[in-house]
């Protein structure tokens, strides 16, 4: 008789397999950023061995994925959380820069086993890790692994959910079973939803190049753009109805922070028509309860 729990661990890395990848594609254009520890991860990603193909390093996603960590941070800011859960925090920098200024603030990262796994690996073989960044392995998708991730909040403050790079990856009815995890959680606490997952099947079409599409597609075997919304409207009628309300905000919104586009040739023309255009971190807050 199989073991449940052996199964889903295998199904769980099967999935680590599957989208894993897209760590790594995130992690080495924001080499070229200002953002704290993205060269040491990096670096110390090559010296875990971990399988990087040449076509998974794409300079050009520089200036696009440094303004959507930048806009993140700058949003997670306004709200004034101290208690953060990051779901598919990748090999991000996020949790660790957040934590060091914050010793009262509880930050949780959430994502599969053995990305979890490798990210503390990485992050004790640079840096001392506060007892506050706590990095578990689980689903975004299963309720329970929310429970777990969440039990280290204080029930009377607020948190703030965030994710980058997730919901492209997802089928629609995976959206929906991962609003429904973050409703429960916003409902529980109070608080928002900041995703950098804000962008349009124009993004995909018009500001990437076919070859970074394709890239994509190779590596994950999930199409981003398949499963992308068709517009803003599309997202806010589709997270509207599972009790959201979003409040898009451009990449553009930090265009004159980011330093990745001096170093990499890009002109100011460029990056507003064409790297940053139709681009956007939206925030959510719960408006009403839905009947499952």
């Amino acid at each position: 008789m199989k073991n449940p729990e052996n199964s889903n661990k295998t199904s769980l890395n099967e999935a680590f397999k599957e989208i894993s990848p897209t760590a790594i594609l995130t992690a080495y254009p924001r080499t070229f950023s200002d953002i704290p520890y993205y060269p040491e991860i990096f670096a110390a990603m090559r010296r875990a061995e971990l399988s990087i193909s040449e076509d998974l390093l794409v300079s050009r996603l520089a200036p696009e994925l440094e303004a959507r960590h930048k806009l993140i941070d700058k949003l997670l800011s306004e709200t004034g959380a101290c208690q953060v859960l990051e779901v598919a925090a990748g090999f991000s920098p996020r949790g660790i820069n957040f934590v060091q200024n914050r010793r009262s603030a509880q930050y949780v990262e959430l994502d599969l086993p053995d990305v979890a796994k490798t990210k503390r690996d990485i992050l004790n073989s640079i840096v001392e890790v506060p007892e506050n960044l706590h990095i578990l392995g689980g689903n975004a998708l299963e309720g329970k692994d929310f429970e777990r991730a969440t039990a280290f909040f204080d029930p009377d403050k607020p948190v703030a959910v965030v994710n980058e790079g997730l919901l492209r990856y997802l089928t629609f009815a995976e959206k929906a079973k991962l609003a429904e995890n973050i409703r429960a959680v916003l409902s529980k606490f109070g608080g928002v939803w900041i995703t950098g997952d804000g962008a349009t099947r124009q993004f995909g079409g018009e500001s990437r190049t076919g070859s970074t599409n394709q890239t994509i597609l190779t590596n994950t075997k999930r199409q981003d753009l398949g499963n992308a919304f068709e517009s803003q409207a599309h997202m806010a009628e589709f997270f509207g109805g599972l009790g959201f309300g979003t409040d898009f905000h451009p990449f553009t919104e930090v265009q004159d922070e980011l330093v990745s586009p001096k170093k990499l040739n890009f002109s100011d023309e460029e990056v507003t028509s064409k790297l940053l255009a139709y681009a956007d971190v939206v925030v959510m807050r719960v408006e009403k309860e839905v009947k499952e």
